[in-house]
């Protein structure tokens, strides 16, 4: 991690993984592609191969999709919102001296954006206090962040280090704070391995689903869009937002190809089909993890709460970041109220699809809730 000095009294701190070009427009190589040395079990051959490839030409970084949750401004604009305190979710003990030692810190972003969710959550779970402020989702060069960049999630942090990404920004409080052992957002390598996993390629599959298929940008972005509208105009304003996410619908198709390292998909329902199954794919290595005994409606196995991800009383940053993407699944992303796009994704023809991982999101979901405004 660099500190680059931003005027006589500020930095920008970039993270290793930190990369300020969008999907469709990064122009640098990426870092290598995770490993898959933290998985439970060998992955499928399907997720083997798609991270075996090599690394995408683009990768997106924890900011750059942030317009993903654009909608709200798409039919009318949204004035800007102050800075709100916004208190932390978690009572753990472990987290309870936390908060004393915490200087200021103002988070910018986005309503509805996965990846300011994961921040988000992530400093809920520890107690730790932070401001919000709303930037345009529509507008980046309105947003007047620190950096004088566009991307967010961005911090401010003691009013003097800027960090953008949201995983830069939980390294830098790893140190700053310092949150070490149990509360560390990083504390193995493995964990940094599959934050970066679901940064990527499951963000890539997110990204097909609310963007390029069909159906699923029916159900999420349009459907958001089009409500945002009195009742009486909500036919002409799904137009509207299909005519105004023309052009970012294409871009995303790209570069979800590119991420995947797969030809663009249309979003037909064949594409659905396949993209399905790719999707399932990527998470299993997640379901994996967690033990058997971990499914829904069946408790934490053998009598306890279930672990996370990689064990431990607290979410990691991979816990975090995961959460806030299978709720752009399944979920309406807490008070954003963006609908979900593939809500079904838990249903499987044979029963129950990926159960660990339904329990453990819904646990996730009952202790941290996802709030953008407060």
């Amino acid at each position: 991690m660099t500190v680059r000095p931003l005027h006589a009294n500020r930095a920008v701190v970039l993270g290793s993984r930190s990369r300020r070009r969008s999907l469709q427009l990064c122009a640098s190589p990426p870092p290598p592609r995770p490993s898959l040395s933290w998985c439970a079990e060998p992955p499928s051959p399907h997720l083997s191969t798609s991270l075996a490839a090599g690394p995408p030409a683009c990768a997106p970084d924890s900011s750059s999709l942030s317009s993903v949750c654009s909608l709200p401004t798409l039919v009318g604009p949204r004035s800007a919102v102050p800075d709100r305190p916004r208190a932390g979710m978690a009572t753990a003990a472990t987290c309870a001296p936390v908060a004393a030692m915490v200087p200021p810190i103002l988070l910018y972003w986005i309503e509805g954006s996965q990846f300011c969710a994961k921040v988000g959550v992530a400093l809920d779970s520890r107690t730790v206090p932070y401001n919000v402020k709303l930037v345009s989702a529509l507008n980046a060069g309105a947003r007047n962040l620190p950096s004088g960049g566009h991307l967010t999630p961005e911090m401010l942090y003691n009013n003097k280090d800027v960090v953008p990404d949201s995983s830069a920004i939980l390294r830098h409080l790893d140190t700053a704070l310092p949150l070490a052992g149990p509360r560390a957002f990083f504390p193995t390598p493995a964990v940094a391995d599959a934050d970066a996993h679901v940064g990527t390629v499951v963000n890539a599959c997110v990204l097909y689903w609310n963007w390029v298929s069909d159906a699923g940008y029916a159900r999420s972005i349009r459907a958001k869009g089009a409500a945002a509208a009195p009742a009486l105009l909500r036919a002409p304003a799904g137009l509207a937002v299909d005519l105004l996410t023309k052009g970012k619908r294409r871009s995303m198709r790209d570069g979800v190809a590119t991420t995947l390292g797969e030809p663009p998909r249309a979003g037909t329902p064949a594409d659905d089909d396949a993209m399905r199954a790719r999707t399932v794919a990527e998470l299993a290595v997640y379901e994996a993890l967690l033990p058997d005994g971990d499914a829904a409606g069946s408790g934490g196995g053998g009598g306890g709460p279930a672990p996370f991800l990689f064990g431990g009383d607290l979410p990691s940053a991979a816990d975090c970041g995961l959460y806030a993407m299978v709720c752009r699944f399944v979920g309406q992303m807490g008070d954003a109220a963006l609908p979900p796009a593939v809500p079904d994704l838990w249903a499987g023809a044979g029963g129950e699809r990926l159960p660990r991982l339904h329990a453990w999101y819904d646990r996730m979901d009952a202790a941290y809730p996802i709030l953008f405004n407060r």
